[in-house]
C-alpha cells in the first residue's frame, strides 16, 4: 500500500464566535426536548433539523494535514530503484530491449 504523506482532518471554522454557537446548541436542545414531549412521532424531525442547522453553523471543513516527514523508511533501506512504470506500464518490463536482436 502506498501512503501518502497527508492526513485528511476535519477543522470546525464556526461562522459566529463559539460562546454564541453554545448558546445555539443549548436553545436547539431545549426546543428539541420540549418538542419530543409535545409530539414524539414530528419531534423526531425536528431534532434531526435543528442538528443539521448547528452543523451548518460550525461550518465543517475537510483539509488535508501534511505529516511530519519520518527519518527512516522502508524504501530507503533498498539498493535497486523502482522500476519507472510511467512509460510504458508493466508490459514494457517483459519486453526485451530496442537494441537487442533475437538469436
Amino acid at each position: 500500500m502506498i501512503s501518502s504523506n497527508f492526513d485528511r482532518v476535519i477543522v470546525f471554522d464556526p461562522f459566529v464566535p463559539e460562546w454564541a454557537l453554545a448558546a445555539i446548541a443549548l436553545i436547539a436542545v431545549m426546543i428539541s426536548f420540549v418538542s419530543l414531549l409535545r409530539a414524539p412521532l414530528g419531534g423526531v424531525f425536528r431534532v434531526i433539523a435543528l442538528a443539521a442547522l448547528i452543523g451548518l453553523i460550525a461550518n465543517p471543513q475537510l483539509r488535508l494535514a501534511e505529516k511530519p516527514a519520518s527519518t527512516t523508511s522502508p524504501s530507503s533501506s533498498l539498493t535497486a530503484a523502482p522500476a519507472n512504470l510511467s512509460t510504458g506500464g508493466w508490459r514494457s518490463l517483459m519486453r526485451p530491449p530496442r537494441n537487442c536482436r533475437p538469436g
